[in-house]
Order: structure tokens, then sequence, then C-alpha cells
């Protein structure tokens, strides 16, 4: 993941370093393993290169927290309820990001049909400037953009000045939001999402109408 290696860059890459360390350790102590039991209940087990699928416990309604598109309008997870939402924080300049997005622009279309949203949430102070140019470098052209500058949906420093209702333990960080609005889980650090494995995870919840 980008933090520890980035934290001499700025003192915002600083702060974001230190709460992302305080708040993996947090997480420890309200998170399980999503590694399953066996249980026809558990979901499949997926591993990332740096972390693997973790539980929140309790289940808990996503606060409906705004963020942005590229056309300046603020929206927030209402509106893609119904669907499974694979809400994925990131930046341009962090190079676990870099290599993550290819497979989140693949999934996008592989399970279009399936109930699968892809929101791909770039943290970039820089905003559309910054986000733009690296979609077209990277051929992006399945992913919607969108932007949370100012770190309203999602934090890092512990103090968390705006009241935003997602951890970033680390970047990239993905978690899963079911039919119902409730956050689920997380995975924190790149993944290959167009996996089988990140797949049948993905499918264990848009199997999921109503729980």
């Amino acid at each position: 993941m980008c933090f520890g290696r980035l934290a001499a860059v700025s003192r915002w890459r600083k702060g974001i370093a230190a709460g992302a360390i305080f708040m993996s350790l947090a997480a420890c102590t309200m998170a399980s393993s999503g590694a399953g039991t066996g249980d026809n209940d558990d979901p499949p087990r997926l591993v990332g290169y740096s972390r693997q699928y973790t539980l929140l416990t309790p289940v808990r309604t996503a606060r409906l927290t705004p963020f942005r598109t590229a056309d300046g309008e603020a929206i927030d997870l209402s509106y893609f309820r119904g669907k499974v939402v694979l809400l994925n924080f990131w930046a341009t300049w962090c190079a676990p990001c870099v290599r993550e997005m290819p497979s989140l622009n693949r999934l996008a279309t592989e399970m279009a049909g399936d109930g699968l949203a892809v929101v791909p949430v770039a943290i970039d102070r820089a905003g559309l400037s910054a986000v733009v140019p690296f979609y077209r470098a990277h051929g992006l052209d399945n992913l919607t953009i969108y932007l949370d500058p100012d770190q309203r949906t999602a934090y890092a420093r512990t103090s968390n000045p705006n009241n935003a209702e997602f951890a970033l333990y680390g970047l990239p960080i993905s978690y899963l939001v079911d039919r119902q609005g409730r956050v689920r889980g997380y995975l924190a650090g790149a993944v290959d999402w167009d996996s089988e494995a990140a797949k049948d995870l993905l499918r264990y919840y848009t199997r999921q109408i109503e729980s």
C-alpha cells in the first residue's frame, strides 16, 4: 500500500500515513476475517496483494455522505441503492492504485449486468485536473469518475474533521455495500478485481436479494 512509502512527500501525506497505521490497529478490534469457515453462509475468501477481505461486525447501514461526479454534482450511495456497490478509494499518486485500476475497469464491464456498481472515488486534492488525464493515460473507459478531494466521504486522519464515514486504512481500499445499503466488509491494498476469486466474492453479495 502507498502510505508508508509516500509519507515524506508532504505533511498531508504524513498525516495519512500516521492515521492509516492507527486505524489499522483499531480495525482489528471491530472486524473479523473474511476467510470463511466452510459454512454455506460465509463469503468466499479473497486475498489481495497485501491484505485479505475483512468482514465488518456489526453490519451497519451506510450514512449518505456525499462525493462528487466529474460534472460537480454531489451524490451519495443512495444513487446506487438496489445494487451491490464496490466502493473504491484511490489516488493518482498511489502506485498500488495504478496497478489496481485496470482490473476495476475490466470488472465494470464483465459484471455490468450482475447488479454490481463499481464506484472508484479519487481523493486527489487536485480533483478533476489530476484524474481526467490519468483515466485517459490508462484507458479507463468503463469507469465513471467520482471525486472526494476534501475527504468528506473518506478520512485518513484520526481527527476526521469532516465526520467522513469511511476510514482509509491504506490506499487503495475497497468497501462492499450490499443491495440494502449496508457496509459488509473491506479490503485494504490492491486487488486483481477481475480475478475469479474476486468475482466469486462479489457474486456472493449480488446473488443475495434480501438477507
